[in-house]
């Protein structure tokens, strides 16, 4: 698997950490995707992965539960370095987070971390925005880092 489909399979086994399944999360996760064969496994990550195409609230729970994987221990927030990494393999086909990745890994950007209530309203905005931000309004109640 490549790309975002290692995460997407953490987050379908509903992983604790990044990187790392437990045998309980492992079988359970067999289990509800219903693989018995690593070429069903890899069918039922890819499926989910389309899914997110007309399943936004999957999405969002998938876009959420990744801002978890990125934080370091005992952290609120995610380092810029992290975001920038994340940002990219699940969101960037998104015009609007495509420009803020843009934005955040440009050195003028004094930005070092993205607490969850910014993570959040991005793919909020990223949904209310056309591709080309023309009804983006200055006055609007987005975080000033968005």
């Amino acid at each position: 698997m490549e790309g975002v489909l290692p995460i997407v399979l953490l987050w379908k086994f509903n992983a604790a950490k990044m990187g790392e399944i437990t045998f309980s999360e492992w079988d359970a996760g067999l289990r509800g995707m219903q693989a018995n064969t690593l070429a069903q496994l890899k069918s039922a990550v890819e499926h989910a992965q389309a899914g997110f195409a007309t399943d936004t609230a999957s999405y969002r729970a998938f876009y959420r539960k990744v801002f978890e994987y990125l934080k370091t221990d005992g952290q609120k927030s995610v380092q810029k370095e992290n975001a920038l990494i994340g940002l990219h393999l699940i969101a960037a086909h998104i015009p609007v987070v495509a420009k803020f990745v843009g934005f955040l890994g440009d050195e003028a950007c004094k930005t070092k971390v993205i607490n969850k209530d910014q993570w959040s309203s991005l793919l909020e905005l990223s949904r209310g925005l056309r591709p080309d931000m023309s009804n983006y309004e200055d006055d609007g109640a987005w975080p000033c880092a968005l």
